[in-house]
Order: structure tokens, then C-alpha cells, then sequence
């Protein structure tokens, strides 16, 4: 490749990179991983940031992997100190932060996480007893979910204002119902307050407000599934990195 047309390259990610910290929302994740040498000592925990355009969102898809050192929440504040838009997150209260602390910045959470302290809860029943799976208040949580997300599967391939319609006409009555029987569930004080039906349950009212961005917009995803996606080569080995 000559010259110019290496740069023409660069120019071509520097605008998509541009795009990216401007785009309407964004998606976020980060994992955990070891490394083989930098300052630290062999082994010390980093991390690794992945930023990615709305899976919904009408532009060229972008991913960034960004390297860092710990999760503080200086990191995304960094990153998206030019951002208007929506950030689809985990339920952590350094992003909720940031959407305080920020202009024009909203923050959705993600529901993929709700579901599965239940399916968790599931799984830790077995398969042995399937009334007693039947009969689980993770269960009913999983298929109360589950329905939200079959309506929300059937509305991908509309416009955002199309999807927001069907969205408020049809999903938005299932999510309340699913948030006021939270609260009952919560308030019969019958579920062990440690487990994996508890913590879906807490999670699912304590990020009610963000959990419910997505029906307030059409190109707003149900989930952070995308950006998870974006780092499996890194949890399952696909892409083998080593930081120098």
C-alpha cells in the first residue's frame, strides 16, 4: 500500500472513530484479564474496554477495544467527554454516575443481565426436579422476561419510529407488569435475600428507571448483549494477546 492510500486508511478510522464518541448511543463492557508485563508485577489484573455504535442504531457498526490498567470510572468519563446520547451498560454506579455528571448523556442498562441471576437460580435447581423448576419464582421471572424479549425479537427489521410504536403498544404493558410483580415479590419477603433469585429481583428494581430507556426510544437496544459479544475472542481464547 502506498503512502496516500495509507493515510486515506488512517483518515477513514480516525471518522469512524470520531463517530463513534458522537454516536446516539453507544455500548460498553469491559473483562478481566492477566498481564504478562507492563509496570506491574507478572500477572496483575487489567482490563479491557470494548466500545461499540448501538446494535440498532442506523450507522456503520464500530468496535474499540481499549486497554487499561483498572475499572475506575475516570476511564469511560475520559472517553466519552464529548458523548450526547444514550450509553448501554452494566448496572454499575459509575455509569450512572457519569450520566449525572455529564450533559446530554443517558444511561441504559441492560436486561441480558436481570435474566440471568434467574437462569442462574435455574441451574442451581437441576434438572432433576422440574416442579420444583416449574414451580420457582426464577422461573416465572424467566418467562415473564422472556416474553418481553419475543415481542422485542419480531421488531428488528422496523424503523426506530416504527419499533418505538410496537414497543409502547405492546412491550412497555409487559415490563410494567413485570416490575409491579417484582416489587409484590419483593415485599412478600419469601425469596432467601442471598441468592440468585434475589439478586435478579434487586437488580431488576434497582435499574427499573434504566432498564426502561429502551422503551423510550427506537434505537435503543433491549440489552448489552452486542458489546459482550464483542469480547468473547478475549474470554474464550479466539485471539491470543498478550500485553508487552
Amino acid at each position: 500500500m502506498d503512502h496516500a492510500s495509507k493515510n486515506d486508511v488512517i483518515y477513514q478510522m480516525q471518522d469512524r472513530l470520531d463517530q463513534l464518541e458522537h454516536d446516539y448511543e453507544n455500548l460498553i463492557e469491559q473483562i478481566r484479564r492477566e498481564v504478562i508485563h507492563d509496570d506491574r508485577p507478572a500477572g496483575s489484573k487489567s482490563f479491557m474496554w470494548v466500545h461499540l455504535t448501538g446494535e440498532l442504531s442506523p450507522v456503520p457498526k464500530i468496535v474499540v477495544y481499549e486497554y487499561q490498567k483498572t475499572r475506575h470510572r475516570d476511564h469511560p468519563k475520559a472517553y466519552y467527554k464529548d458523548f450526547k446520547g444514550i450509553l448501554m451498560t452494566d448496572g454499575l454506579e459509575q455509569y450512572h454516575k457519569l450520566a449525572r455528571e455529564a450533559e446530554g448523556v443517558t444511561n441504559a442498562n441492560c436486561m441480558a443481565h436481570a435474566r440471568r441471576h434467574f437462569a442462574n437460580a435455574i441451574k442451581a435447581l437441576g434438572k432433576g426436579n422440574p416442579q420444583a423448576v416449574k414451580s420457582s419464582i426464577a422461573y416465572e421471572a424467566l418467562v415473564r422476561i422472556g416474553a418481553i424479549y419475543d415481542l422485542e425479537s419480531g421488531l428488528k427489521g422496523l424503523s426506530a419510529e416504527e419499533r418505538l410504536c410496537k414497543r409502547q403498544s405492546t412491550i412497555r404493558p409487559l415490563a410494567e407488569e413485570y416490575f409491579e410483580w417484582v416489587r409484590k415479590i419483593l415485599a412478600d419477603k419469601t425469596v432467601l435475600p442471598k441468592g440468585e433469585t434475589a439478586k435478579g429481583l434487586a437488580y431488576s428494581l434497582n435499574q427499573e428507571k434504566y432498564l426502561k430507556v429502551f422503551l423510550e426510544d427506537g434505537e435503543v437496544s433491549i440489552d448489552n448483549s452486542a458489546s459482550e459479544r464483542a469480547l468473547r475472542n478475549f474470554t474464550i481464547g479466539r485471539i491470543k494477546s498478550f500485553v508487552q
